[in-house]
C-alpha cells in the first residue's frame, strides 16, 4: 500500500489513543491487518465503554465530543486521511461492550500522489 507515512501514523495514534482512552484495566484492545477484497483491512477493537449509536454516529463531525477533555477533531482528522488515501472507516460500537472501527485501503501497486 502506498500513503502519507505522516498522516497513516496519525490515524493510528488517533485510533489507538481513543480505545486507550475508552478501556481501563481488564479490557483488552485488539489491533489486525488484513488483506481482502484488493484492499488492507485494519481493525482497532477494544471491550471498553463502547457507544450508543447516537454518539456513534456524530463522531465523525467537528467539535462534536462526548469526551471530558476532548476537542471534537481526532476523529475528523482520521476521517479526512482515510478520505484522502481513497479508503473507508466504519464503526461498530455497544455500550458497555466495546467498539470496533474497521478501515479499508485499496491495496496499490504503483504509487500515487497523496498529500
Amino acid at each position: 500500500m502506498y500513503g502519507n507515512r505522516l498522516m497513516l501514523r496519525q490515524l493510528f495514534i488517533n485510533l489507538i489513543q481513543n480505545a486507550l482512552e475508552a478501556t481501563e484495566e481488564g479490557d483488552c484492545i485488539d489491533i489486525s491487518a488484513d488483506a481482502k477484497n484488493g484492499n488492507i483491512v485494519f481493525k482497532i477493537c477494544d471491550t471498553g465503554i463502547g457507544m450508543d449509536s447516537e454518539i456513534a454516529a456524530s463522531i465523525f463531525e467537528p467539535f462534536v465530543t462526548h469526551k471530558k477533555d476532548g476537542t471534537g477533531l481526532g476523529m475528523v482528522v482520521v476521517k479526512n486521511i482515510v478520505d484522502a488515501h481513497e479508503g473507508n472507516i466504519r464503526v461498530k460500537s455497544i455500550r458497555d461492550q466495546g467498539t470496533e472501527i474497521i478501515v479499508e485501503f485499496p491495496i496499490r501497486y504503483q504509487n500515487k500522489e497523496i498529500l
